[in-house]
């Protein structure tokens, strides 16, 4: 088998390089600003920090496959509870039908305006998913230093 001519091996690799500096890793340091503001929420709903109580359904609305899914979290000391919030890190999925149906969960203080289910449940993936994007916007901030360099050198 023939080889490629090396002004195509050359052209593939700018175009491969350019994909990775102005694509791929600009992707990924929004995607790590993004999903990092979750972890701070779903750590603490992890390790169990934050009033625990009950949240029960109230709204549910579905599109097509998709259901949006709203309740009152009532905390078990008896202080103040929370109107229209969603269950963050849920693995089951809820349906018209089970408005009035009560589940576990903990408030953290979320500014958003959701709870967890206790452990975290899903919601522990913005962890390591902000770990795997903090590692490849670590590495593109290094590839931009080195081809700044480069060219600067020029």
């Amino acid at each position: 088998m023939r080889s490629r001519p090396r002004w195509y091996r050359a052209a593939l690799g700018r175009k491969i390089r350019d994909w990775w500096l102005w694509a791929i890793g600009p992707t990924a340091a929004l995607l790590l600003v993004l999903i990092g503001t979750h972890v701070p929420d779903a750590w603490a709903a992890r390790h169990g920090e934050g009033r625990p109580g009950i949240w029960t359904v109230t709204d549910v609305s579905c599109h097509d496959t998709q259901c949006r899914v709203w309740g009152d979290f009532v905390p078990d000391d008896g202080g103040r509870g929370r109107q229209h919030v969603k269950l963050a890190g849920r693995e089951f999925s809820l349906h018209p039908d089970d408005a009035g149906t009560r589940w576990r969960a903990i408030d953290v203080g979320s500014w958003r305006d959701e709870v967890f289910v206790p452990g975290g449940g899903r919601a522990f993936s913005a962890v390591w998913t902000s770990a795997a994007m903090a590692a490849v916007t670590a590495f593109w901030l290094l590839t931009v230093w080195a081809t700044y360099r480069h060219k600067r050198r020029q």
